[in-house]
């Protein structure tokens, strides 16, 4: 009997009857797409370009010349296979093929910067092993050789001396 007066229904009336649609009004599809299409293209967009703006190598000429101040010299294309040691001498005295052409290049650019100088010593030095030291070191000296000038290729790492495996 409490719980019938407890629970007795109000004096209430309807004034006006509601309107709208029978759909909900949120969340729109169309919305919901536009924003996952936005995301889905913005997303890996902006990884690619963090990615690359994070990136250091150095691929060419072109990702030097406003970011050193030193002169260029010239540019060795890549030999062989990535990250495989080929220990071979490229230059040979007769050949024109695009490797000899560029170590003809880099021997003329730095003919040229020590041109005057009594400074007759090359240093080639790097952070990470396997980044071609020798490999230009003595390509570099076989191309002053050709040309008649006196070489003495040192290697200086008395751990992992690599020069005179280039034969």
């Amino acid at each position: 009997n409490e719980l019938s007066q407890a629970f007795t229904a109000y004096n209430s009336r309807v004034i006006t009857p509601p309107y709208g649609s029978d759909s909900p009004s949120s969340p729109s599809k169309s919305k919901i797409l536009l924003v996952a299409l936005f995301l889905g293209l913005a997303i890996p967009f902006g990884i690619l370009y963090v990615m690359q703006m994070l990136n250091t190598k150095i691929r060419g000429r072109k990702d030097l010349e406003d970011k050193v101040t030193m002169p260029f010299l010239g540019e060795i294309p890549q030999y062989g296979k990535k990250g495989e040691k080929t220990g071979v001498v490229v230059n040979k005295e007769k050949s024109r093929d695009y490797i000899n052409e560029a170590f003809r290049v880099l021997r003329t650019n730095v003919e040229f910067m020590m041109r005057g100088d009594d400074s007759k010593v090359i240093a080639m030095t790097s952070f990470n092993p396997g980044s071609g030291k020798s490999f230009i070191a003595a390509n570099l000296a076989m191309v002053l050789a050709i040309k008649g000038k006196k070489v003495l290729a040192v290697d200086c790492d008395l751990r992992h001396g690599s020069l005179s495996n280039y034969a």
